[in-house]
């Protein structure tokens, strides 16, 4: 095949992850898609910046880091050969030469074992696939290789496994000067954790001595000391240290499970920490018995199981929260923990369920109280405030006054009485927060005011769920008692504002006008200083363009904020567009803000045809998101910008984040470049001009984002032949019906089967279509249908950019694109029964002012076939 003039390395690389997705043998446990796409690939990347390594040879040690596992397809052992002779076979079709395909093979064939490389190429490529002995991950990914290993070669017992890890460690020198100073501390860390677990473990040649039970025993410790820093670790790394356990030792420690979860539900992801809370009650058999097991096997077993209610009254689930905790109390189980949560499940319910609300806030109520009297009986201090302020609250907000303030008085004077017996509980968060919330209760406003400072003082930095609660618990009192005066400083000085920022990038040597010119970069550092002070920010939601964006980052990070970035398009090109050109310091200070990010989200591939459609995404996704957290915390939202206010930037500029603002009617901060002017309605950026459209590109159309609907029926596999033919006709066309009444809305619909997709014009319309079809499949007596009365849909919104087209075959408007994609990735893991939304979808509907309320989040799901995670809400009906 005659060689294309560059090389398509992204085609090459979904080639490569496809393959290795799809065709490794089972029991591939380390050496498989995750290891090439998640380790191996960023740890290239990040060598190849510190080295300053050229695009050329990046892009052949990058195509040589996606084979040089592939031979594992065919053979587990001297596999690099046929890596490299794979890699030569296919990369032709992708624009790679003689000469580039012969320096991607040589730098595959230098990983194999013990690794000689010869040139800085091979050298960078074997010390990132090493990369995980130099990273926490080490000892799941050593377990991972055990296992592997195990299936294709043959059983290494634990303890020769740890002696040979502690060797190979000790003789393992990274090649690279990159990878010794990123790496060589965490790896002698490794080797230090590895060489305490076997010191701890007896000679395994004394006598009646079980060197393996000594070992997990050892392994275990260190675990338990690893998971001190769990709720500092993200998701997925989280999610890496579950899946990858070794089951038998945590067969054998299940609160290995309960520690893990938590640490999950600490990072706000109800949604693993159900799984991991799930799995590990397994361990006690599907018809658990508490009084069958020992007493320390049944308080584990009853903490999993309260856990699992907890992060199911998290994702939004408090009927089902509930019907775990009555698991409990059927058993026996009516300790002051549990029941304070099944007064809580049914609060929840109450404000859930409007035309219940009175019900449920009794049945809350009435359990609060009685375990606050059983608690105080039992002298369980904790317990008895716990509930009994949350029993004052319930009879407050149920029109009783006075026992919500005789409640509240024995709760406060319970609170003083302990504090003088027990010093620790004066630094307790929760403890002044309770006194607070007795003081409000009285109608006290300047004590409680004084007790919610001293609560604010107790609190941490990882306190931010905590906060949130007790806020919403004291505003919905003040709320219901209709005080219009604030109470003295609570609850605002509780929580720290949003703030979602954009500005203008620093000037770059080739700007014919300055704007920002580098001279004002401590100036307008310290008006941005000011700025978040003033405003109280504490989370900061930004781009990370040289200029404003990055300035903005370092200044909320140095002020103790977390910071979460939103990139246009992948990192590579992104810095390329606007990072880079600013030269001097800007590319390390990016790596360095997004080593620090709480989050980083990025919204599309780049295109450079696309890329003010891209930014104006970017702009809207920004902002809705930033609306979204400050609507989860009860927060202010504090838009913040650096504009020059006479600017006529595009939609996706600053100025027109500002214009967006100001569609939402929203107040926001300037700090302005250049005074006098003002932002006019839009003008287009002032791009490189785009390549020339190919024949395709001129047939499509290019939408900066659409709304999207996949749906599909649970069980429709296992219909009957008869019922199929109902389903199809019956079933169907009360779809059809709901959709005529959105006929204009709906710019295209395809159905196979029971699956359903459709595009729409608007959010707000998708958003009807979904509740409708929802509404109609639960309340529709189908047995008149002839088909099954337990039909379930399950049904996902998603919104991005994607391309029109007309279908030659269908002769009809299709669309397509990465978004369309990931939208039906999203539909199989939706719960029957429920209806999903994208993070993507619910910021753009927040970001033009609709469906506050509507959206309950969910947690961060994994999506099929490789497709990375994704944060998704409840949409509620």
């Amino acid at each position: 095949m005659a060689h294309i003039a560059a090389p398509d390395l992204d085609r090459a690389k979904e080639y490569a992850l496809g393959r290795l997705a799809g065709d490794l043998p089972p029991g591939m446990a380390y050496h498989d898609l995750h290891h090439t796409r998640d380790q191996v690939l960023p740890a290239v990347e990040m060598l190849c910046r510190d080295l300053k390594i050229s695009e050329e040879q990046q892009l052949l040690i990058t195509t040589a880091a996606l084979f040089h596992d592939m031979g594992f397809i065919r053979q587990y052992t001297e596999n690099e050969q046929i890596g490299a002779d794979m890699a030569a076979s296919v990369l032709p079709d992708f624009g790679y030469g003689p000469a580039e395909i012969n320096a991607v093979q040589k730098i595959i064939l230098a990983t194999r074992m013990p690794q000689q490389p010869a040139s800085l190429a091979e050298q960078i490529l074997c010390d990132a696939d090493l990369v995980s002995l130099g990273q926490d991950i080490f000892f799941e990914t050593s377990l991972m290789l055990r296992r592997e290993t195990t299936t294709f070669l043959k059983p290494v017992p634990l303890l020769l496994w740890f002696e040979e890890q502690s060797a190979f460690l000790s003789g393992h020198t990274y090649f690279t000067t990159a990878a010794c100073k990123r790496f060589n501390a965490g790896k002698e860390n490794n080797l230090a954790q590895l060489q305490a677990v076997l010191n701890r473990t007896p000679d395994s040649k004394a006598p009646h001595d079980d060197p393996n039970s000594s070992l997990e025993q050892a392994e275990y410790l260190a675990l338990l000391s690893r998971l001190q820093k769990a709720p500092s670790w993200s998701m997925q790394r989280l999610r890496i240290f579950f899946e990858q356990r070794n089951k038998r030792l945590w067969q054998h420690y299940p609160n290995l499970y309960l520690l893990t979860g938590k640490a999950a539900l600490q990072q706000s992801e109800p949604l693993l920490a159900y799984d991991i809370f799930s799995t590990g009650i397994k361990i006690f058999g599907d018809d658990l018995h508490l009084d069958r097991l020992a007493p320390e096997a049944a308080e584990i077993a009853i903490e999993l199981i309260r856990s699992q209610a907890v992060a199911l009254a998290r994702s939004g689930a408090p009927s089902s929260a509930e019907h775990l905790l009555q698991k409990l109390v059927r058993q026996n189980v009516r300790d002051s923990e549990t029941m304070g949560l099944l007064g809580r499940v049914y609060k929840d319910m109450a404000f859930a369920r409007p035309e219940k609300k009175a019900y449920y806030l009794r049945l809350a109520f009435t359990i609060y109280f009685r375990t606050y009297g059983q608690a105080a009986r039992m002298h369980d201090q904790e317990g008895a405030y716990y509930n009994g302020i949350n029993a004052a609250t319930l009879a407050f907000l149920s029109g009783d006054r006075a026992q919500a303030k005789k409640i509240a008085e024995e709760v406060e004077q319970l609170c003083l009485a302990l504090r003088q017996q027990d010093e620790e509980a004066d630094t307790s968060l929760w403890f002044h927060a309770t006194l607070g919330e007795a003081a409000l209760l009285q109608g006290n406003l300047d004590r409680a005011g004084d007790y919610y400072e001293l609560a604010c003082r107790k609190a941490k930095q990882d306190d931010i769920t905590a906060l949130v609660s007790i806020v919403k618990q004291a505003r919905l009192i003040i709320a219901h008692d209709k005080i219009t005066s604030n109470v003295k400083r609570a609850p605002s000085c509780m929580l720290p504002s949003v703030i979602v920022f954009s500005g203008h990038m620093i000037d770059t040597a080739n700007r014919t006008e300055a704007r920002f010119p580098m001279a004002r970069q401590d100036e307008i550092r310290q008006k941005i200083q000011l700025e978040i002070k003033r405003l109280r920010g504490g989370i900061g939601y930004a781009a990370a363009a040289a200029g404003s964006d990055i300035l903005f980052l370092e200044s909320l990070l140095e002020s103790g904020g977390k910071i979460h970035i939103v990139l246009p398009v992948d990192i590579k090109n992104f810095k390329e567009q606007s990072v880079q050109p600013a030269g001097c310091d800007w590319e390390s200070r990016f790596d360095r803000v997004l080593e620090k990010a709480e989050s980083l989200t990025i919204l599309d591939t780049f295109n450079p045809r696309n890329f003010e459609n891209s930014l104006e995404f970017t702009n809207m996704y920004l902002f809705g998101m930033a609306r979204i957290r400050a609507e989860q915390m009860e927060t202010t939202l504090r838009p913040l910008a650096v504009l020059q206010v006479n600017d006529n930037g595009g939609r996706g500029g600053t100025a027109g984040m500002v214009r967006l603002w100001q569609g939402q009617r929203v107040e926001y901060s300037l700090i302005s470049l250049q005074g006098g002017g003002k932002i006019s309605s839009s003008s287009p950026l002032s791009l490189a001009p785009a390549p020339a459209a190919c024949s395709c590109f001129e047939k499509a159309e290019h939408h900066t984002s659409l709304p999207m609907l996949f749906a599909d029926v649970k069980g429709y596999s296992r219909l009957s032949e008869d019922e199929a033919v109902c389903f199809s006709g019956r079933f169907l066309a009360r779809v059809a019906g709901i959709l005529q009444q959105f006929k204009k809305q709906i710019l295209a619909k395809r159905t196979a089967g029971d699956g359903l997709f459709l595009v729409f014009h608007d959010l707000q319309s998708a958003i009807q279509v979904a509740r409708k079809l929802q509404k109609m499949i639960r309340t529709h007596n189908w047995q008149l249908d002839d088909l099954p009365t337990n039909l379930q849909m399950r049904i996902s919104l998603d919104a991005g950019p994607c391309y029109s087209y007309i279908d030659p075959v269908m002769d009809k408007l299709e669309f397509c694109g990465n978004y369309v994609v990931r939208a039906a990735r999203m539909e199989p893991i939706t719960p029957p029964g429920h209806i999903y939304a994208s993070d993507t979808f619910v910021a753009l509907c927040r970001a033009e002012g609709l469906g506050q309320g509507a959206f309950n989040y969910a947690g961060r799901v994994v999506l099929p076939k490789g497709y990375g995670t994704l944060a998704v809400f409840h949409v509620t009906l």
